[in-house]
């Protein structure tokens, strides 16, 4: 436990740093995934056994929730690391300390609410996403009526 505290102040800290943060996610492109991999397939079973031979456990399917597991986490690893990448690129690096804290905020409320309420979960997602939806078609609308008002002005 000593380890993982170390590892999440590690994170919580090189996350905050433009730079950092970056080389942070390249190192963690191997961790994150085996770590997915790892906790998704131990919370399949109820009991978690020793490997003793390996061709078993190849032939037995114990090996899929451990590869669902490692995908889904590379995919969210690789989304955050290149979302992180793009921000900085994109805000010269001042993106990355607001980024890492609204990270922080929803992981935070996310666990907190799967261990509370699992549904509020999906609940929230769902909000979430209708929001995105929302907050994409404003600034859709908003680019055509910029785009109208620009040609109005040219034939003007």
């Amino acid at each position: 436990m000593s380890v993982l505290a170390v590892l999440l102040l590690l994170e919580f800290i090189a996350d905050k740093i433009p730079a950092v943060d970056n080389i942070n996610d390249i190192v963690q492109t191997v961790v994150r995934p085996a770590a997915g991999g790892i906790v998704f397939g131990s919370g399949t079973s109820a009991q978690t056994a020793a490997i003793q031979d390996p061709g078993a456990f190849f032939t037995s399917g114990s090996w899929v929730p451990v590869a669902v597991g490692v995908a889904v986490a590379l995919v969210v690893h690789l989304l955050k690391a290149g979302t992180r990448a793009a921000a900085n690129a994109a805000l010269a690096g001042i993106g990355a300390p607001v980024l890492s804290v609204a990270e922080d905020v929803t992981s935070v409320a996310l666990v907190v609410a799967a261990i509370l309420l699992p549904v509020l979960v999906l609940v929230a997602l769902a909000g979430l996403a209708v929001v995105a939806i929302l907050v994409v078609r404003w600034g859709r609308r908003r680019a055509i009526e910029r785009r109208a008002a620009k040609a109005l002005a040219a034939t003007l």
